[in-house]
């Protein structure tokens, strides 16, 4: 029976890494995608939220002794919520204003969730116990964990997906992000179809939170990492782009992957500002906008 020789046995074990790490990626981007393309907002809140589902994940599971994998779906429930109360509480406010204004109230947001995280949760690290070890296949090395959350992770995009191609409601955000004025005078309620957004927005969060607690410790903190990670991806695959979004999002999780291990594991947390610095010089519009080509 074939093997592959050392290096392309560890070649490929990244890859496949990268790409299911990507797939979480995918999730965390469409939210933000989807609430910067419909409402305009630039939520610097999004990372918390993710925080949110991941201790969501760890009390339900700890204190509860509910399977962590059912807890993605009250992460789901949970953030909506939260993400509608904090719509008609102040979001809606800053809705077609400035967007220095809409980054000014998701940053204030974004403090305040940081600091009752440390509060009430703690500064120590924690983590889900959940599935552990590695499938190996010809010397290459497949995650458990990350296999797992990869799956789910495809699976919550392609409802995403079809919720927002065959539903009436996904087809009401979609007119709204294209033209708000025309889809008022269709009959869209836009106030409804906004808050509707932000409560998908923010549960698509929490959902990746609770997906990337099974993989790595976390932090009240750990958000502002991921919310560059969703920026760069929203930048390179290009806003509105569902699947610019995926490519993207799998490309960072690959580049992620073969930098931590064939250059320096610290400088792989750098590759989504060398990303959007490098999308912004060479193509503006990212990989499925309409350049000026």
């Amino acid at each position: 029976m074939y093997q592959f020789t050392g290096e392309i046995s560890i070649l490929i074990s990244l890859i496949i890494s990268g790409l299911t790490m990507g797939f979480i990626y995918i999730i965390i981007a469409e939210g933000l995608n989807l609430i910067w393309g419909v409402m305009g907002i630039v939520n610097l809140a999004h990372g918390e939220f993710i925080m949110l589902g991941m201790y969501i994940t760890y009390f339900v599971s700890i204190y509860l002794n509910i399977n962590p994998l059912l807890s993605i779906f009250i992460s789901f429930i949970a953030l909506f919520i939260f993400g509608i109360i904090l719509n008609e509480s102040l979001i809606k406010r800053v809705i077609g204003a400035t967007p220095l204004m809409s980054m000014l109230l998701t940053f204030g947001i974004s403090i305040f969730l940081i600091n009752m995280g440390v509060i009430f949760f703690g500064g120590d690290s924690k983590i889900v116990d959940f599935v552990s070890g590695s499938i190996i296949f010809k010397q290459i090395v497949i995650s458990k964990p990350r296999t797992i959350t990869a799956a789910i992770s495809i699976v919550i995009s392609l409802l995403m997906y079809w919720f927002l191609q065959r539903t009436e409601t996904g087809m009401a955000i979609r007119a709204v992000s294209i033209d708000k004025d025309t889809a008022m005078h269709c009959g869209i309620n836009i106030r409804k179809i906004n808050a509707i957004t932000f409560g998908i927005g923010a549960a698509l969060a929490g959902v990746a939170g609770s997906l990337i607690s099974f993989i790595y410790s976390f932090t009240p903190m750990v958000g502002q990492t991921f919310m560059l990670k969703a920026f760069a991806i929203v930048v390179l695959g290009g806003m509105g782009h569902f699947i610019g979004i995926i490519i993207a999002g799998l490309i960072l999780g690959v580049f992620e992957a073969l930098g931590a291990y064939y250059i320096n594991v610290h400088l792989s947390e750098a590759i989504a500002f060398i990303l959007i610095i490098l999308t912004l010089l060479i193509r503006p519009t990212g990989i499925m906008g309409i350049g000026n080509d």
